[in-house]
C-alpha cells in the first residue's frame, strides 16, 4: 500500500504540534477504557 504524497508530506512536516507559550486554558480528554489521553 502506498501513501498519498499529502500524508507523506505530514509525517515528513508536521505542523501545530508541541506546547503553546501562555495558553489561556487547558483541557484533558481520555477514554478510561483503552487509557488513551489527550492533553
Amino acid at each position: 500500500m502506498q501513501y498519498s504524497e499529502k500524508v507523506l508530506q505530514h509525517f515528513m512536516h508536521p505542523q501545530n504540534v508541541g506546547e503553546m507559550e501562555n495558553p489561556d486554558a487547558t483541557a484533558t480528554e481520555g477514554s478510561p477504557a483503552c487509557g488513551d489521553q489527550v492533553t
